[in-house]
């Protein structure tokens, strides 16, 4: 009996030890496969990123012809820019884009450079965002002789009126000959061609609600007929604007303000602009959308819908930074190439470092900012949308897109006013000649004023 209680004591034992040896086995199987699913994982997720060519010099030849065969054969909309003044200073630029059918742009986050087509039947339609747009003027026939579709945003805040208030935005013409800008464009166009923006509402010493109402009420009276929509936002205080907000004068200095007071002045002023037919629209402040305040989109579909029916297109909603309406485009532009020097720009850390950017540019170049040489495609591509694989990487082999063999016509009923496509503006105007010189030399003195002054 003892040596039967000892044999089945010793079976025990084994038993439990041969469970422990299993459960140590299955555990470290369980943990293998694991670790394996992670590496399959990672290679995908690699092979993912490959295929978006996030990576430069990257050599897989299957990524770029994914991404050719991925892209979408619907027009795309191209911003022009609201990351830089594209009309008042690179208008040279954008128009040699224009004539070679492409144009090359930097993902501000990254090291992703994104081709885009330039060819008429590849774009939608042009979203220009400028405060001057007099220099741009001269090449408003080329434009529509090429077939190119487009609308207007025009910033006039009035700050350049009052001597006082100008070191906000000391560089921007004055309201009075910006307005006879904005009524040529108008005039050959149409009042929907040309939207009116009245941003950043700074509150300061001298710039306080009674201040805005009644420039708001004097540019809204001069304005009547030109136009039928104002684009509005409040000051976004970033890092940089604050750093350069800082520089300026006590009075200058820029306060805050709760919600609730900011959307009773925005109600005033929509009072103000439905006096004269003008309907008040938000720009990323949706707090402010009520009564009749519209929540906006400054790249909208229900305006490319309305000037140009014909071409009407499903449209993705892609905001560029929180509670922003607008709809998916290409922004060309680049950051830090505005060298106005407005001080409440969150485009640009620095003036200095615009104007050298400005100086350098070549207008020739395929993209704003010079990085190594021209790199067009090899064909011209349908346009790029954006859950497909967009990124190409410098160093492609690509050959030059064909020229347009003629001049395209504009089309009758495509959304401009009557005689607006080549009578109205047939010669630049004696105006935009003589504001473009103008400009043009003041800008080089100031920035000489600035570079001695640091």
């Amino acid at each position: 009996p003892r040596a039967r209680r000892r044999l089945a004591l010793q079976r025990v034992a084994h038993g439990t030890q041969e469970g422990r040896l299993r459960n140590q086995i299955a555990s470290i199987s369980l943990q293998n496969r694991h670790e394996r699913s992670l590496v399959r994982l990672k290679h995908r997720c690699y092979s993912a990123l490959q295929a978006r060519s996030v990576f430069q010099n990257d050599d897989n030849a299957m990524a770029d012809s994914a991404a050719t065969q991925s892209r979408s054969s619907s027009p795309q909309v191209i911003s022009a820019s609201y990351r830089t003044d594209i009309p008042a200073f690179y208008g040279d630029w954008f128009m040699e884009r224009v004539r070679e059918g492409y144009v090359r742009y930097y993902n501000p986050y990254g090291p992703q450079v994104v081709s885009v087509s330039l060819q008429p039947q590849d774009v939608h339609a042009i979203v220009f965002w400028s405060k001057n747009y007099a220099p741009f003027m001269r090449h408003l026939d080329e434009l529509d002789q090429r077939g190119l579709d487009f609308y207007f945003h025009f910033g006039i805040n009035g700050y350049t009126a009052d001597p006082a208030i100008r070191p906000l935005e000391e560089r921007v013409p004055h309201p009075a000959q910006s307005i006879k800008v904005f009524r040529e464009l108008a005039t050959r166009y149409s009042p929907k061609h040309v939207q009116w923006r009245y941003d950043p509402i700074i509150y300061t010493d001298r710039t306080d609600e009674q201040w805005h109402m009644r420039t708001f009420a004097e540019l809204a009276r001069q304005l009547e007929g030109l136009t039928e929509r104002c684009y509005f936002s409040f000051l976004d205080n970033y890092k940089k604007v604050a750093r350069n907000m800082h520089r300026l004068d006590a009075a200058l200095q820029p306060h805050d303000r709760s919600e609730e007071e900011k959307r009773q002045l925005a109600l005033e002023l929509a009072r103000i602009a439905g006096n004269h037919g003008i309907t008040l629209y938000t720009c990323a402040e949706d707090f402010a959308a009520t009564g009749p305040i519209r929540r906006g989109a400054c790249v909208d579909k229900d305006i490319l819908d309305t000037l140009w029916p014909h071409k009407a297109q499903k449209l993705k909603w892609c905001s560029n930074r929180n509670k922003c309406g607008c709809y998916d485009s290409r922004d060309i532009g680049a950051y830090d190439t505005c060298p106005l020097g407005c001080v409440y720009c969150y485009a640009v850390r620095d003036r200095l470092l615009a104007l050298q950017y400005y100086r350098k540019h070549d207008p020739h170049h395929d993209a704003l900012i010079k990085r190594g040489p021209k790199e067009p495609p090899a064909q011209p591509s349908a346009p790029v949308t954006a859950q497909d694989s967009l990124w190409r990487v410098e160093g492609d082999p690509t050959e030059p897109l064909a020229q347009p063999s003629a001049p395209v016509t504009a089309q009758d009923g495509s959304g401009r006013a009557e005689g607006g496509a080549t009578e109205a503006l047939a010669q630049p105007s004696a105006l935009s000649e003589m504001v473009q010189s103008n400009f043009l030399s003041q800008l080089e003195r100031s920035g000489n004023d600035d570079s001695s002054n640091q």
